[in-house]
């Protein structure tokens, strides 16, 4: 009867471990995704700054429509990376919910 309890203890023991370390490598994720998506603003932000630049360099004659187009697919692509990285977030949130039965 004790070696059962015994063996009962080390499978909760090592399903406790196990757990554990499954909700510190998902907020882990967490983070570098919340970082990750602070990069995004910065980049897009930047990408902004550039096209708008791009515009004006367009209108004095400096700069032809396919650098303008060139810009505003940049500044597309970093959003649509964001989005990306939200929904990525988003999944690692339910992931960690569903780990600690939340």
């Amino acid at each position: 009867m004790k070696i059962n309890q015994s063996s009962a203890d080390i499978q909760k023991q090592t399903f406790l471990f196990n757990t554990n370390l499954k909700v510190s490598q998902q907020n882990n994720e967490i983070e570098k995704m919340q970082d990750l998506l602070k990069s995004d603003d910065e980049i897009i932000s930047l990408r902004q700054g550039i096209q708008h630049t791009t515009e004006v360099r367009v209108e004095n004659g400096t700069a032809t429509t396919s650098d303008l187009i060139r810009d505003i697919n940049a500044v597309n692509r970093s959003m649509l990376d964001k989005a990306t990285h939200e929904m990525q977030l988003l999944n690692a949130l339910y992931n960690l919910k569903n780990t600690i039965n939340q």
